[in-house]
């Protein structure tokens, strides 16, 4: 069992990949960093998912228009683009071993009914220049005949990655730039500038 008892000039909790990120962040502008995880670095959500970089995953470009008007909309769609970005160069620059490849995404209909949304989607995202391509049924048949595919949109730049394994090689990055990473460490308290965790406390 690890005890803590450590002073830094910045604390990160949680190793996912919003908190290894941060930490690198830190650790590349000159600051003494601790990392606290509940479990081990992508023991959690971030190392259990589906590993799919693409930014048009959560939700539609015309919903997001819908919701909250089209400069808002390019800003939101914008955010995840530049997450994707910022993990394939790290793991481009830093040789992971995560299984990293590009692919595209495609995104279909196998109902006449949905033919629209897909062709508005293709729509909007050509209004705001982003970079995709319309696919019709004789297309989607190349790509699998046996399916049902009516319309169907590809997005290009997205990418696949083992996520845990991402998570452990950031780990090992980190680690060799100092930033200290305590695991199995779940913060139950926050007093003035400390953490406290069952096994002690960072300040």
């Amino acid at each position: 069992i690890r005890i803590i008892f450590d002073q830094t000039d910045c604390l990160v909790i949680g190793g996912g990949f919003a908190g290894l990120h941060a930490a690198l962040r830190l650790a590349d502008a000159g600051r003494d960093v601790v990392l606290l995880e509940k479990n081990i670095c992508g023991g959690s959500s971030s190392g259990r998912s589906a590993g799919f970089l693409t930014p048009n995953s959560e939700e539609d470009f015309q919903r997001l228009i819908s919701e909250h008007g089209k400069e808002k909309a390019l800003t939101i769609y914008k955010i995840p683009s530049k997450g994707v970005e910022l993990i394939v160069e790290t793991a481009q620059k830093n040789g992971f071993q995560c299984d990293f490849r590009k692919q595209d995404s495609l995104y279909f209909s196998n109902k006449v009914s949905h033919n629209s949304q897909i062709i508005d989607e293709a729509e909007e995202l050509a209004a705001h220049h982003i970079p995709h391509r319309l696919l019709h049924k004789k297309d989607l048949k190349k790509i699998h005949p046996g399916k049902n595919y009516m319309e169907g949109v590809i997005y290009p730049g997205c990418y696949g990655i083992n996520t845990f394994a991402y998570c452990q090689e950031m780990k090992k990055l980190l680690l060799a730039k100092g930033v200290r990473i305590y695991e199995n460490s779940e913060v139950h308290a926050l007093e003035g500038n400390s953490a406290k965790t069952h096994l002690g406390s960072v300040k």
